[in-house]
């Protein structure tokens, strides 16, 4: 918001919503600086990004993707560039799903793989290949186009054909088309025949695990089998704290619930996955665990590309910060100390705990919706 305030979910370009196909499309925009995803399909099955920029976002600088597992996909991409010089090292996400004939990985695109912008044949976009990446305001020029006095606008040095063409108005002329989607491409209507659930667990995999997925803040949880009775009726979510998020410190409330909305605990630990803040990047990083007395106990984790990963079983609040706590207990419930904390420029090779009584600790820092930037690595 421009008070300043953290109102609304920080997304640039939000493109569909529940699930529906509508095959909209965005051609020659450009999104940068925004706290969530800078292009997002909104969980519609069949977004066109056409000739688009997409700078130093917050999650995903293009996160392309449906909740409803049963929805197929066909996402078409073309001519665009994902560009990230804040550290963060997001990786784009184009999340397909079953009968899928989406067109995205090309030469023609240029999206970040979690370190740099690369092409389908390795070819890259670098900084020296822009006119400029400090955004110097904007102004709108008497032919109605926008002039972002060299931000974003690749150079002679760019290869041809790609990114938003920022002096041309109504569209790329070097962008091209990904074209309409033929009858052949038509999505089928979602099944409304009960209510989704965006936090129901998706597909066991191979060894039978679960997988949920808060989609509002990108937390990941990964059930082993036996962690729920039934697993199909198990809802996830991730919650801030607003009231008690500041600074470097972020505070989350993760539960399950079960078919009748009665919260519930995994039987046995299970591993969280959250992305680490940008107000916390290349800090140590500790988290903690909320007890109902209102003291802390210290949870072991790890940071892997830019994700905290831990063990637990115990779902409530907790806490991700760069600053150590008082009052707070070295020790998890099984008497793991804890006092060697993860940072998040490195990995620490410490594995976390996996006892059944270890809280569920990353939830904090997963909650892209508090932070102003977030990393993210994603399961393409």
């Amino acid at each position: 918001m421009l008070d300043g305030t953290d109102a609304g979910n920080g997304n640039g370009f939000k493109l569909g919503g529940d699930n529906l196909p509508g095959g909209h499309k965005l051609i020659n925009s450009v999104a940068f600086n925004n706290k969530a995803d800078g292009i997002t399909s909104n969980s519609c099955p069949d977004i066109q990004v056409i000739g688009c920029s997409s700078f130093n976002n917050g999650k995903y600088n293009l996160n392309l993707y449906t909740n409803n597992a049963g929805t197929a996909t066909a996402f078409k991409v073309n001519n665009c560039v994902s560009f990230i010089n804040n550290g963060n090292g997001n990786s784009d996400r184009v999340k397909t799903n079953t009968n899928d004939s989406s067109d995205y990985i090309s030469e023609t695109n240029y999206m970040w793989n979690g370190s740099k912008s690369v092409n389908s044949v390795n070819e890259e976009i670098t900084a020296d290949m822009f006119e400029t990446l400090v955004f110097g305001g904007l102004v709108r020029r008497d032919d109605g186009t926008i002039d972002l006095k060299g931000f974003m606008k690749l150079n002679d040095k760019a290869p041809d054909n790609t990114g938003a063409d920022l002096d041309k108005e109504g569209g790329s002329t070097s962008s091209g088309d990904v074209g309409e989607i033929t009858p052949d491409e038509t999505l089928p209507a979602p099944d409304i025949s009960r209510p989704y659930n965006p936090t129901a667990p998706s597909t066991p995999s191979d060894n039978n695990s679960i997988e949920f997925e808060d989609e509002d803040t990108d937390i990941e949880v990964t059930a082993p089998a036996g962690a729920f009775d039934s697993a199909d009726d198990i809802k996830f979510k991730a919650e801030p704290v607003l009231e008690e998020t500041t600074g470097n410190t972020f505070t989350f409330d993760l539960t399950f619930t079960d078919g009748n909305g009665n919260k519930v605990q995994p039987k046995i630990a299970v591993t969280v996955r959250i992305p680490v803040p940008a107000a916390l990047v290349g800090k140590t990083i500790y988290v903690y665990h909320v007890e109902n007395n209102g003291s802390y106990t210290e949870i072991d984790c790890k940071v892997e590309d830019g994700i905290v990963v831990f063990t637990a079983s115990s779902f409530s609040k907790y806490i991700i910060t760069s600053e150590k706590l008082n009052g707070s207990d070295n020790s998890d419930d099984n008497g793991n100390n804890s006092d060697t904390p993860a940072t998040s420029a490195s990995p620490d090779t410490s594995n976390p705990s996996t006892g059944a009584g270890l809280p569920a600790a990353g939830m904090a820092a997963a909650l892209v919706s508090l932070a102003v930037v977030c990393v993210f690595k994603r399961k393409h």
